[in-house]
């Protein structure tokens, strides 16, 4: 159910931006980035530039629409799913809109497959563990070659 929830947020979002006329013609986030009062850290010029802007601006209507409707169709899931945190993680940095985005992310998680969960979680220990064994025998031998 909270699947559904997020990509009909993602839709509903699209349908209300694609009625504006800043969105259609790609000056919305010309405005957005101007405002001081969503200002958080800088973001460098070559992002703010008009083309870039514009660019972004439909990019994002794109995107909203793939994490509502291309999410669901699990051979693009996780590459949409990769796009969304980025995008989302680029808007945490950006914009000064707080918890919105760790609330959004948070939700990703529930379009991981168990199974794929399970792969995952076992990679990350196992490099963890191999990770801790080389560290133990690094300073293994640089204690033996300090004596």
């Amino acid at each position: 159910m909270i699947q559904f929830e997020l990509a009909l947020l993602y839709f509903s979002s699209f349908c209300w931006k694609v009625q504006g006329a800043t969105w259609i013609q790609g000056t919305a986030l010309y405005y957005v980035y101007h405002l001081d009062e969503f200002h958080r850290f800088p973001v460098p010029a070559l992002f703010l530039r008009p083309t870039m802007l514009k660019l972004g601006t439909w990019l994002a209507l794109a995107l909203e629409f793939s994490l509502a409707v291309l999410i669901l169709i699990k051979e693009f899931r996780y590459f949409i799913l990769a796009l969304g945190v980025l995008f989302h993680l680029w808007l945490e940095y950006s914009l000064n809109i707080p918890m919105f985005e760790w609330d959004v992310l948070a939700a990703y998680v529930l379009f991981i497959e168990p199974d794929d969960m399970t792969r995952a979680w076992n990679w990350m220990r196992g490099n963890l563990a191999v990770q801790a064994l080389e560290r133990r025998w690094t300073l293994k031998f640089r204690r033996a070659d300090a004596k």
